[in-house]
């Protein structure tokens, strides 16, 4: 069973979690609960961003394909919810678009984000110390994160070989490091302001790579002066490739011994 699922960034500053069918704002001050009809409407909206999408395929996606039937006024009625919601947002309601006679569409910048589900971080602080609870997580997001870099090189086409070769290394790593984690595997570099920051191996890292990791955290916005995060640094220069991938892991800790959720980055060279 998966214990990964998916959020979305609705312009900058809205969060919509739908495997709880909330919609917060991103600093997680303040949220509405959506019926399971709005929710299910959204994520088709937010799935298919900027693409008309027809009433009958909506009413069939929401309603119907769960043994459901429905009507255009209920239609009318969750898009109307969905609309409220993002207004006592601070958003224009207007960002959900009605194309007359055809259907609707959401206008947005929108952004996938992956992230933990609450029930691995839950059981995980119940049967792990501190330390193995920040590894198991960390090796969590990681392969997360090797899975997303696999479409990103992929995309590269004239990569192709190289891709398929580095992500089977790389694959082939992680796996060991699952297997084999122990005290050894981190190695703490430095604090900066609130974060604490380690390395995935026991290598010392050169400046060029704490100038890489850096820039990293600058450029993503980690907000180390206001919020406390454990930060986890490695890159890799597969040999007679000219290829090298820098990958971050930020993990926002909480007070139960765990975090409240980690963001992965990745840059390619």
């Amino acid at each position: 069973m998966s214990h990964d699922y998916f959020e979305f960034l609705i312009n900058k500053k809205i969060i919509f979690d739908k495997e709880n069918r909330i919609l917060m704002l991103d600093d997680h001050q303040y949220s509405i609960v959506l019926s399971k009809p709005a929710s299910r409407l959204l994520d088709m909206l937010v799935s298919h961003n900027k693409i008309n999408l027809l009433r009958g395929e909506l009413i069939k996606s929401v309603w119907e394909d769960y043994g459901l039937s429905s009507s255009n006024a209920s239609l009318n009625n969750h898009i109307s919810e969905l609309r409220k919601a993002f207004e006592n947002l601070g958003e224009n309601k207007n960002i959900i678009i009605t194309i007359p006679k055809i259907g609707f569409r959401i206008d947005a910048d929108i952004q996938s984000i992956t992230k933990l589900s609450p029930e691995l971080i839950r059981i995980t602080a119940q049967t792990h110390d501190e330390h193995n609870v920040q590894e198991t997580i960390a090796y969590n997001k990681f392969k997360v994160g090797i899975l997303q870099l696999k479409s990103l090189i992929m995309s590269n086409i004239n990569k192709v070989i190289t891709s398929v070769i580095f992500i089977f290394i790389i694959a082939i790593s992680f796996v060991l490091f699952f297997y084999t984690k122990n005290d050894d595997n981190f190695t703490f570099l430095s604090s900066l302001k609130k974060c604490d920051i380690y390395s995935i191996d026991d290598r010392a890292l050169s400046s060029d790579s704490l100038k890489t990791m850096n820039e990293i955290i600058k450029t993503e916005s980690i907000d180390c002066s206001h919020e406390s995060f454990d930060i986890f640094y490695r890159e890799d220069r597969p040999e007679n490739f000219n290829l090298k991938i820098n990958f971050l892991a930020a993990c926002k800790k909480n007070n139960k011994l765990g975090y409240e959720y980690c963001n992965n980055y990745k840059t390619l060279n």
